[in-house]
């Protein structure tokens, strides 16, 4: 009886919420296309462009340096892992062009921290430029507040990413163990993805990746989601360092992190293409704005 009570629970309709949940996400989708489409024709986004060409490029070869200086520790430690694991099948997922590969989609994220750290005004102007243009009053009353330090964002997006990388490492050891890896994938993914959109369509999102052949697939989804959604919170932090609130924080999150997945998602793409990419984040952040006025006028909040 319980088992077919729990077989009825999970083929039942969906309820309010998780609509509301999985139409956040499409929601997110169409506003990042709508925000491009406006943003691309401001001419203070596009002065920016014109100068950003420099120290984007500088990013990206920074990164790329860094990457090639942490997978030699790590690949010295491969004695040590292949006392759990197959050494030589790890050795070449742990390759300097592998590593750059894997991490690409979170490069957007480590360019935002690097812009929102060392040029908030950056980031600011083009977040304003376009905020003052859909809304004066509320942009004027937002910019009148004294931005936090940048010690404050620093801090609270790098323990978001390091939760991200720990859960993707912890994953991909468990994935070369045998029987465990069967589960670490599904398990990590309905883990990771029940708080934004509900157990049961958690459950629907990870039980393919049971099947060893969608492994790749599911990898691929799981960095996605993880990735969107911390690159989604790093474009609002114009908003977040004036706003110094984990209340507001925590409602913004239990309440439209599936739009901000779908918003963020468009972008992780584009930036996650090889050098080219870095110059979607100038757009990326003035395109922010439209994410947080649908964010603040669905909450009452400003």
């Amino acid at each position: 009886q319980r088992v077919s009570g729990a077989a009825h629970g999970l083929i039942a309709p969906l309820s309010e919420w998780e609509k509301e949940r999985v139409g956040g996400l499409y929601r997110g989708i169409s506003y990042s296309y709508s925000a491009i489409h406006f943003c691309s024709k401001n001419k203070y986004v596009q002065k920016v462009y014109r100068n950003d060409v420099k120290w984007l490029v500088a990013c990206v070869v920074l990164l790329n340096a860094a990457l090639l200086l942490l997978s030699v520790p790590v690949r010295l430690l491969l004695p040590l892992l292949g006392l759990m694991v197959d050494a030589d099948a790890l050795a070449p997922h742990l390759s300097p062009l592998n590593l750059m590969l894997q991490s690409s989609l979170f490069f957007p994220t480590v360019i935002g921290i690097v812009v929102t750290t060392a040029l908030p005004s950056h980031s600011d102007g083009v977040f304003f430029a376009v905020y003052e243009c859909r809304d004066g009053e509320a942009s004027e009353h937002l910019r009148a507040r004294k931005p936090a330090s940048w010690r404050r964002g620093l801090y609270i997006v790098g323990k978001r990413l390091l939760r991200v990388w720990g859960v993707l490492s912890l994953v991909g050891l468990l994935s070369f163990v045998p029987v465990v890896r069967i589960f670490a994938l599904p398990v990590a993914i309905f883990w990771v993805t029940q708080d934004d959109v509900g157990p049961r369509l958690s459950f629907f999102l990870s039980w393919p990746f049971f099947l060893p052949h969608l492994s790749v697939i599911g990898y691929l989804f799981l960095k996605l989601w993880l990735s969107s959604t911390c690159l989604g919170y790093e474009l609002l932090e114009p908003y977040f360092r004036r706003v110094r609130s984990r209340e507001v924080e925590h409602a913004i999150k239990r309440e439209h992190t599936p739009m901000l997945i779908g918003f963020a998602l468009v972008f992780n793409l584009l930036m996650a293409v090889p050098v080219v990419g870095a110059f979607f984040w100038t757009l990326a952040q003035a395109c922010a704005v439209f994410v947080l006025e649908h964010i603040l006028t669905a909450s009452g909040r400003t």
